[in-house]
């Protein structure tokens, strides 16, 4: 018993050091294909981003724009958008996250709360995959497949500590972009494709993307949102 014990403890250790070099060697050839070590060289960006709601049938049910700024530095963020026709700017400066409303100061600390959450996420889907391969979780290669509209790719699932939330990572079979990315949030699977990357910075960051009502395999049962994203300015 002992020696069986023994052999499955061995087995498991190798089957861990696989998954371990397939994931190494999908992360650096990921990191090549988007640009190398470039993207640490970054101090500054600003981009805006539209995203358009979608109903069931794929028509547009509303239109909303954000304008983001962000210097790395400084450890600043500063996000701005219209809504109702009132003005919000969210900031966060190092640990501080201010509200604004027009022109006054939102002191609720749910609201407060809310905006730093929007100002990290929005840090987070824009910055994929280098938010993929320094963030940490538990990574496991789920092999290769084909998502439903015929891309071939190589599928790595994350937990992250302290969330139930679970990610998906899609990369490129051939070139590893990342292509896609599936996330299980509030007991709902969605699916993100990267429909166009952008060429001029050399990073290969998102252009345009769809996101997807999915089922548990990520093969989507509708549209959801349409996302387009333009890069103002980025600085070295």
């Amino acid at each position: 018993m002992k020696n069986k014990g023994l052999c499955f403890g061995i087995l498991f250790l190798c089957i861990s050091c696989q998954q371990s070099q397939v994931i190494s060697t999908i992360e650096q050839a990921a990191i090549n294909a988007h640009g190398g070590e470039l993207h640490k060289r970054i101090k500054n960006v600003s981009y805006e981003k539209k995203i358009w709601a979608l109903s069931q049938d794929g028509d547009t049910l509303s239109e909303n724009i954000e304008k983001h700024y962000v210097n790395f530095n400084l450890n600043r963020a500063r996000m701005v958008w219209f809504q109702g026709g009132i003005r919000w700017e969210a900031k966060r400066d190092l640990d501080i996250v201010t509200l604004q409303k027009n022109d006054s100061l939102i002191s609720d600390a749910i609201a407060l709360e809310k905006a730093q959450r929007r100002l990290n996420g929005a840090q987070f889907v824009f910055w994929q995959p280098f938010k993929f391969f320094v963030d940490g979780g538990n990574k496991t290669y789920q092999g290769t497949r084909t998502l439903f509209n015929g891309w071939e790719v190589e599928e790595v699932r994350v937990n992250y500590p302290n969330t139930n939330d679970r990610w998906s990572f899609f990369f490129d079979k051939t070139n590893k972009k990342l292509k896609a990315t599936g996330v299980f949030h509030n007991n709902k699977y969605s699916l993100i494709t990267n429909d166009i990357q952008e060429t001029e910075t050399g990073l290969s960051l998102h252009k345009k993307r769809t996101s997807y009502f999915t089922d548990s395999l990520f093969v989507p049962t509708r549209k959801g949102t349409s996302y387009s994203y333009i890069i103002n300015s980025i600085g070295y």
